[in-house]
């Protein structure tokens, strides 16, 4: 069997069409359901983490501009 690196895997999953993700998705669910939740799991904690990283930057960036329209 060959084995992917999670880049290689991620790669290959992104290049697949559409149905082929959901057939993978169905297939994960039935044949090894408590991975998939946590697969799921994973992914919307990293999405989380992901978008509050970009809500802090994106603060610091508006406190950034807020204070150089006050400094003119």
């Amino acid at each position: 069997m060959i084995r992917l690196e999670a880049n290689e895997l991620v790669e290959q999953m992104a290049r697949q069409p559409e149905n082929s993700k959901k057939e993978f998705a169905r297939i994960l669910a039935k044949k090894w359901p408590h991975l998939a939740s946590n697969i799921a799991q994973y992914i919307d904690v990293e999405l989380m983490d992901q978008e509050a990283k970009k809500g802090i930057w994106s603060d610091f960036a508006e406190e950034g501009l807020a204070k150089e329209m006050e400094a003119k």
